[in-house]
């Protein structure tokens, strides 16, 4: 569970908080890749799928966007 008591339907990478392990991300207007981890790195991930989703169908109202999201989601064992 989250801080707030709320379980999170679904989860995207962000990396580890090392160079080695994290998701490199292009600094906007640079040409040198940037280290990054956590919500920086996961938020995007999830808002190009939902961009995706929308491209292919214009009409979708939140609650199905939402819905389809979480259909997509692989369980992960130990996050009942």
């Amino acid at each position: 569970p989250s801080p707030t008591g709320k379980r999170p339907h679904l989860a995207a990478p962000g990396g580890e908080d090392d160079q080695e392990n994290s998701i490199r991300t292009l600094l906007i207007g640079g040409d040198a890749g940037r280290a990054g981890h956590g919500t920086s790195c996961a938020t995007p991930m999830v808002s190009g799928v939902v961009a995706l989703l929308l491209e292919a169908n214009p009409a979708l109202k939140p609650p199905e966007v939402r819905d389809r999201l979480i259909a997509m989601c692989t369980p992960l064992q130990g996050f009942d």
